[in-house]
């Protein structure tokens, strides 16, 4: 197979549409106090102050598409000043993403745009053009971001986006070259360019506690997030699948079916196995990080895994993806049905899955 595609969009509402999914997912499902209409309404407002619709969709699609849904129940335990600055820093990137996305035909002006937006993390004292509304965007929110959590260091965060951006152009490349990007790849490249790691940079100071110095990059701790939101982004691609096959991006379903020479039923099946294998793996390194003497660190390790229920409940749901533009036919959403059990997976099996990736992880359980 040489095209990003092995099936159709066609195939895969077909195969998604109106079914019933039971979904391994252990954690529960909080809101944030000050309410999903609340942060939609924060994100259309920064939208329209930076006048970043570009065409691509209306505010009220923009508030109906309820990102405050995401945010508040992926992080329930912030402070309001915190979530409501991070609601400026999503917006602004996640229009972005799909500027990017109209721009991926363009290489030449989907490169400068990526620097447009990175050289504000890079270099804060330079101001941008006054015409270039998304440098512009891009210097206010780290602006907003830093004022926030003061006199708290966010410089992992600053890192992070530097980081997210490069693979951002890496994961644009590799779709304009339409080709299928071998799993290891997606494994690697597919938390980095949805931007989980700045999120997760952000967390602890949005908490208002600071995580030991070097803590964020060290083995246990990068092997724990990580295993947060890798079955998170998987299971937010099963949800997107007809959205993103239609767009020819790279997915995790056709990594596996191209690379393993799956069905597409055999690759959907394939991809929930992985999404338990590392949420299995996930409790256990999250009861190693609950016992560490850091009192930081085990309220990072409680903290961060609503992301897992608050990305199922709103993959499953939203209008982003169950009612995409230029969809070949509409799709009824699928019923998911979240269950405190593995469907698939063995949960005392602590096999590392063949993947060099991310099978070091494993090797964070200690004995």
């Amino acid at each position: 197979m040489t095209s990003q595609q092995s099936f159709s969009p066609a195939d895969v509402i077909n195969a998604l549409s109106g079914k019933v999914v039971n979904v391994y997912s252990p954690v529960p499902l909080r809101m944030h106090p000050v309410g999903s209409e609340t942060i939609n309404q924060a994100m259309v407002e920064w939208v329209e102050k930076y006048e970043l619709h570009d065409g691509l969709y209306s505010s009220d699609y923009l508030r109906a598409m309820d990102f405050g849904f995401l945010l508040g129940t992926g992080s329930p335990t912030w402070t309001e000043e915190a979530i409501m600055a991070y609601t400026s820093y999503f917006a602004g990137f996640f229009v972005m993403d799909d500027h990017l996305d109209s721009l991926s035909g363009q290489r030449d002006a989907l490169v400068v745009r990526v620097g447009d937006i990175t050289d504000p993390w890079i270099n804060p004292s330079q101001a941008p053009a006054a015409d270039n509304n998304w440098a512009r965007m891009s210097r206010d929110c780290r602006d907003l971001l830093d004022r926030t959590v003061a006199p708290l260091s966010n410089h992992d965060m600053h890192v992070a986006v530097c980081h997210m951006m490069l693979k951002w152009a890496f994961m644009y490349s590799v779709s304009a070259l339409g080709r299928t990007m071998p799993v290891s790849d997606y494994l690697r490249m597919r938390p980095i360019k949805s931007g989980v790691f700045s999120l997760a940079a952000y967390l602890p100071v949005g908490c208002g506690y600071q995580l030991p110095q070097g803590a964020f990059n060290s083995p246990l701790v990068d092997a724990f997030t990580r295993s947060v939101f890798l079955p998170a982004l998987i299971a937010n691609d099963m949800m997107s699948l007809a959205k993103e096959m239609n767009a020819e991006h790279p997915n995790i379903v056709t990594s596996l079916a191209h690379e393993h020479h799956l069905s597409l039923t055999e690759a959907i099946k394939e991809a929930w196995v992985l999404h338990e294998r590392i949420v299995c793996l996930m409790l256990r390194l999250q009861k190693r990080l609950l016992r560490h003497p850091s009192p930081e660190i085990t309220r990072y390790a409680a903290n961060l895994p609503y992301w897992i229920s608050s990305t199922l409940h709103y993959s499953a749901a939203s209008v982003r993806y169950i009612a995409a533009k230029d969809l070949p036919a509409p799709m009824a959403p699928p019923t998911v049905n979240l269950v405190d059990s593995p469907v698939f997976w063995d949960p005392d099996d602590l096999t590392p899955p063949p993947y060099p990736d991310i099978a070091w992880w494993w090797d964070q359980l200690g004995t």
